[in-house]
């Protein structure tokens, strides 16, 4: 039988610590069962600096008094805070028509990108 190979064991300095960035397009509720990611990250994060981007769509302010769910996307903070872990949430063109559903994920990307490069300069 062949010897049994060790995995290496890793040291991490503050000047070369992994820098891990995570898009979504939705984060859980406090509570909720997709918490479990949360968790994930969170435990990631006590190994890597560990910081979360999720988009939310534009919402101009006539829309956004219309209807709830777009009041609540145009109530959501630039920056926020869930479990610890750092999350920014800029801002994308979502059109509120069928017809632009193919194209929400190149928009969400386009919106992202700015704040992703903001945090790979910063090294974050």
């Amino acid at each position: 039988m062949g010897r049994r190979m060790e995995a290496p064991v890793m040291e991490h300095t503050a000047e070369r610590r992994l820098a891990v960035t995570i898009v979504t397009s939705a984060l859980p509720r406090a509570g909720g069962a997709d918490m479990v990611h949360v968790r994930r990250w969170r435990e990631l994060s006590r190994h890597a600096s560990v910081v979360v981007v999720m988009p939310v769509p534009w919402t101009p302010p006539a829309l956004a008094r219309r209807s709830p769910r777009w009041a609540a996307y145009a109530d959501v903070p630039a920056k926020t805070e869930i479990d610890g872990l750092t999350v920014h949430h800029p801002r994308y063109v979502q059109l509120p028509l069928a017809a632009f559903a193919p194209w929400a994920g190149a928009s969400m990307a386009l919106g992202a990108r700015g704040v992703v490069r903001a945090l790979r300069r910063a090294g974050a």
